[in-house]
């Protein structure tokens, strides 16, 4: 996240570059903001760009690299149920 502040008419206002990441999709975005208070920064709410569903901001590289393994698990995931779907369908 970097910060930058500007002072507009009666106060501060601060810019914040904040990253968010679908769950459901696995998308990820960077979305440019104006707070005049930088505690409004947890209650930004932006939907996926993709699907429309919430999205978790990435306050932290904990929080990055925790949402990577949760994409890589869920890859992994998706994989290994096409592959026993198709094993299933041969089967047969």
């Amino acid at each position: 996240m970097t910060a930058a502040s500007v002072i507009h008419g009666g106060g501060t206002e601060y810019f914040r570059r904040i990253r968010f990441a679908c769950p459901v999709c696995l998308s990820s975005q960077t979305e440019e903001v104006w707070v005049s208070d930088p505690d409004d920064l947890n209650k930004l709410f932006v939907p996926c760009r993709v699907c429309g569903s919430p999205t978790l901001r990435i306050d932290t590289p904990e929080d990055d690299v925790n949402f990577f393994v949760y994409r890589d698990v869920r890859q992994k995931l998706d994989e290994r149920m096409a592959e026993q779907m198709e094993d299933q369908y041969d089967y047969r």
